[in-house]
């Protein structure tokens, strides 16, 4: 076993421990003698009691509210001004104050290299990983109960064999697995409690005022489980260096995800446009009342019977990609080497294990787009048009090509460059969202109901057969397109003295068919976009493309980008021998999109309180400069080595010699900004365009 067998292990414990000091404001016994009877019910059920740092009476707190206007009224109308209102609670929760999230986590690293002769090796490796993070780092409130952390527990292990079947053929194989086991805990009492809001304009100077509930959806987490097998094969022959392989992957996500299983009470405000939901607390009236049924097979206006339970919200789905590529380095003449290749890659379309628990909403068959939205519906994949939840997508040709030119032939000027295409599959938790689509799943939304202590509501009691009422829904366009992006690159070099190089560089992106979520359904968008009569007074008459479903957030791929780039880098090593090396790049970019991110994370920039686009139909509207889009950005590394003692053999050269001192500076502009307007709409926080510019918008259109 001599020079034949080579292990070697190591292990890592992280322990951080750090708290947060976090305000909100709690509502005082005093004033909650005055709300609704059912919402007092609801906070003598989950409430607890507290340590209120101060109190504010019902004027005060109305001025605080208001600070802008010197007459302010009380924050609840028909309470005394006199009485304790709010009350400030300052808690402590396990958040990154400086030192990291909190957490208890150890990894063990096993590697072993067996040589089985002087052509044949095998290597393996094993990894296990676990990770607590206590409740309150993934979701918090000053109703402790209800504060939820997280839990890990990966595995991966990997086993390959190269051989060398002579100095010019060489083939490597590899098999690997993993799985990731991502959980998030919390008390029994937060998976069993709706969650009841305020409106988003409910805080005072700031600070919310808080209720029981997180809003984070329980349970959630499963394992992850992805098997992979890689064979690459290299062949030297004559100038030319040759790389084939293949990859097939297969990857198991069996996942629970509890959407609206705690339903989502959320006040209603006393106007259209009010957007605090005080008047609810005293009406005990909803704005909206969101939850999770089991439709048994249902489909909105058709009957179900009472009591409602809720759906299964565990799914097993599974993907099978598969790709092959080969390529070649060509060394062309003693100046020029030139690389090309392809690469083929499929993704496969996600699928669960028990295929009628997939359900989407397909196209129907009338004119145009907005007409098949309107006349589409939703069934079980293996019952629908195609089959399945969406068509896969097969030309997913990546052609690559680079080259590298020894202009003088002197090894001190150098032109590079390179064109290549690459695809990225489908991603987020839009497709396994799915999952919410009847007739398996029914997410309800009611408008105007009274606030209930349970998670069903009214349809938890038996009340006899009710008809299912319209469901929102979770799509996956039928025919949505792999996004591609096209990347391009110039670069030249010159060597201008010993160990000192400066360059100009330029790059280029443009990215089509990018993933989106936006929603198709909106309401009035049958007025607007279809002809449907007028809403008439107080907006009514308001229809949608599809009349039998309320909202349909769609997963397409409609997003386009552009981004170029130039780049100054200058690079010097061990600078006139004195141990000073530094690195310089000043780059300036510029990037434009109609939308900067999938899940729309950037709103408060780009996307203005908005799903996707302005008009899902027309992405064209918001193209302009990226969330993302950072102008000029100007960064140094310097780094020294100290010269002294590098010689000297004894413990003070050990101790002392080749120390190195470094740092990295950066100056850059700022990132764009987005004007939008979220007031008078209802509250659902979609963008309303009213900015009116000096000029006509240019409109961008594309296919």
């Amino acid at each position: 076993m001599k020079d034949k067998l080579f292990v070697a292990a190591g292990t890592e414990c992280l322990r951080v421990r750090s708290d947060a000091n976090v305000q909100a404001y709690i509502l005082t016994p005093q004033v909650q003698s005055y709300l609704a009877p059912t919402v007092q019910s609801f906070l003598t059920q989950y409430g607890q009691t507290f340590a209120f740092a101060n109190t504010l009476t019902n004027a005060q707190a109305g001025a605080a509210s208001n600070p802008s206007n010197s007459n302010p009224s009380p924050l609840f109308p028909g309470v005394p001004s006199s009485t304790p209102a709010l009350s400030l609670v300052n808690y402590n929760v396990p958040q990154d104050a400086g030192g990291g999230v909190p957490e208890s986590s150890y990894n063990v690293t096993l590697r072993g290299d067996y040589n089985f002769s002087n052509k044949t090796a095998w290597f393996g490796r094993y990894i296990t990983y676990r990770q607590s993070q206590p409740p309150g780092t993934t979701a918090y409130t000053p109703y402790s109960n209800y504060d939820v952390g997280a839990t890990q527990r990966d595995y991966s292990a990997l086993a390959g064999v190269t051989h060398t079947f002579s100095a010019s053929l060489v083939t490597n194989g590899h098999v690997a697995f993993s799985r990731i086991n991502l959980n998030n805990n919390s008390k029994p009492i937060a998976v069993t409690t709706p969650d009841l809001f305020l409106g988003a304009s409910a805080n005072i100077g700031g600070v919310n005022v808080a209720f029981p509930g997180t809003g984070f959806s329980l349970p959630y987490g499963g394992p992850q489980n992805a098997i992979q097998w890689n064979q690459d094969v290299n062949w030297i022959k004559k100038a030319h260096s040759l790389q084939f392989g293949s990859q097939v992957l297969y990857i198991q996500e069996n996942r629970s995800f509890g959407a609206y299983a705690q339903a989502t009470e959320q006040l209603a405000g006393s106007v259209t446009g009010d957007t605090t939901g005080y008047p609810g607390l005293f009406s005990g009236v909803l704005g909206t009342f969101s939850t999770a049924i089991n439709p048994e097979g249902a489909y909105p206006g058709q009957m179900i019977t009472t009591p409602a339970t809720q759906p299964n919200f565990a799914r097993s789905d599974r993907f099978h990609d598969w790709a092959v590529y080969g390529q070649d380095g060509w060394r062309a003449t003693s100046k020029l080497t030139v690389n090309y290749g392809v690469r083929y890659e499929y993704f496969g379309v996600q699928h669960n294990n028990k295929q009628n628990l997939d359900s989407n909403f397909y196209w129907g068959l009338g004119a145009g787009l907005l007409q098949q939205i309107r006349d589409g519906t939703v069934y079980m994949a293996p019952q629908s048009p195609i089959h399945e939840l969406w068509k896969p997508s097969y030309g997913t040709v990546s052609p690559r090509v680079g080259f590298a030119f020894d202009l003088l032939a002197n090894g001190r000027t150098s032109v590079r460059g390179g064109y290549g295409v690459s695809y990225e599959r489908n991603f987020g938790n839009v497709t396994y969202n799915v999952i919410q689509n009847p007739p398996n799943y029914g997410v309800i939304v009611q408008n105007k109901v009274q606030v209930t202590s349970t998670n069903l509501g009214a349809l938890g009691n038996s009340i006899g057969p009710v008809t299912l009422p319209s469901t929102s829904l979770r799509n996956v366009s039928q025919n949505i397109r792999t996004p591609q992006t096209q990347f391009w690159s110039l670069a030249v070099e010159q060597q201008v003295a010993q160990n000192t190089i400066v360059a100009v560089e330029y790059l280029g992106a443009r990215g089509t068919h990018l993933y989106d979520i936006k929603n198709i359904n909106g309401l009035g968008s049958g007025n607007y976009l279809l002809g449907d009569p007028d809403a008439g007074a107080n907006y009514a008459g308001l229809t949608r493309l599809n009349a039998t479903y309320s909202n349909i957030n769609n997963r397409g791929s409609s997003g386009d980008s552009y981004y170029e780039a130039t780049n100054l880098r200058f690079k010097t090593v061990d600078l006139h021998r004195t141990g000073l090396g530094m690195t310089a790049n000043y780059t300036w970019g510029h990037q434009i999109d109609d939308l900067s991110s999938t899940l729309s994370e950037t709103y408060a920039n780009g996307n203005g309180f908005n799903l996707g686009y302005t008009n899902p139909f027309d992405p064209g509207y918001d193209r302009g400069t990226g969330d993302l889009d950072v102008r000029q950005r100007f960064v140094i590394a310097p780094i020294y080595e100290t010269p002294w003692l590098k010689s000297d053999r004894r413990l003070a050269g050990q101790v002392l010699a080749s120390w190195e001192i470094t740092g990295i500076y950066t100056a850059r502009t700022g990132s764009s900004f987005t004007y939008y307007d979220s007031t008078n709409n209802d509250g659902t926080f979609f963008n309303v365009a009213r900015y009116v510019p000096s000029t006509p918008i240019s409109r961008w259109k594309y296919t």
